[in-house]
């Protein structure tokens, strides 16, 4: 069964040792990070899914790190000592397969690699808040239409109903880069409109609405967070039970949410 799923984003510097002086800026997010965490933790579920837009992806499908042992650190960010190590249930990779294999998904195995900023900055927070536990991560397609991305969300929960686990799943995703002048992607005003739509819907809990803002909207704003969304509600039928928004705020120009998208 899925227990939950939740977003947290995947900003580096909201890790208040990268952040610096900047974490005071974005202390709001950290904090939110931080209850995030602890809620999964304290579900203690048998799997954890990360759904990341960073790792490498294909072009038709999903995939997943081909390794029993998932590490990573922040060297890229100049903080080689922030790492995590995790251990992958090759039982859940098989579970999942199958199931996507029913649905005509493809999900298939990556070379060994260290996992990206997309699941290393949320599983931080997860380390430090006591997580231990079987931990997934999985990429995306290149472009993923709605009926795949929505099969997909379908096809985690049947594997977790055929091995009688609970797992939670963890959408990964950055709202809009073009916030301010001076943001990572460049000034776009579709950037603001973008947010405070996905806030709003977060908010209501309004996942149909929220998955189908338009492209362009999308496209404006250069987010990374509508897809892993998709799957995640899709594994729970879109239902809002139990959803509560945590926080959002946007200090160096990309947004940044922090919800519990559902909780059945």
């Amino acid at each position: 069964m899925i227990a939950a799923t939740v977003l947290m984003c995947h900003a580096p510097i909201v890790i208040p040792e990268i952040g610096q002086e900047n974490a005071e800026a974005c202390r709001k997010t950290t904090q939110a990070m931080q209850e995030a965490a602890d809620f999964i933790v304290k579900e203690n579920p048998d799997c954890l899914i990360v759904l990341s837009p960073h790792t490498p992806r294909y072009p038709e499908g999903f995939g997943f790190i081909q390794t029993e042992k998932l590490t990573g650190d922040f060297s890229r960010f100049g903080y080689p000592e922030i790492s995590s190590q995790f251990t992958q249930d090759a039982k859940v990779l098989q579970a999942i397969a199958s199931q996507a294999h029913k649905m005509n998904l493809t999900f298939r195995a990556q070379r060994p690699q260290d996992l990206d900023h997309g699941a290393m900055v949320p599983l931080t927070f997860l380390q430090r808040a006591g997580w231990a536990g079987n931990t997934v991560v999985i990429s995306l397609p290149y472009e993923g239409d709605h009926k795949t991305l929505k099969d997909f969300g379908r096809s985690l929960r049947q594997a977790s109903e055929d091995l009688n686990q609970k797992w939670v799943i963890l959408a990964s995703g950055d709202m809009s880069h073009r916030l301010i002048q001076g943001a990572p992607a460049g000034f776009h005003p579709g950037g603001v409109k973008f947010d405070q739509a996905v806030v709003g819907h977060l908010q209501s809990g309004n996942y149909q609405d929220l998955v189908l803002l338009p492209d362009s909207l999308r496209d404006q704003a250069a987010e990374d967070v509508v897809d892993t969304v998709e799957i995640a509600v899709a594994s729970l039928d879109f239902q809002n039970k139990g959803h509560r928004f945590i926080s959002y705020e946007g200090p160096f120009g990309v947004g940044y949410s922090v919800a519990i998208l559902q909780k059945p």
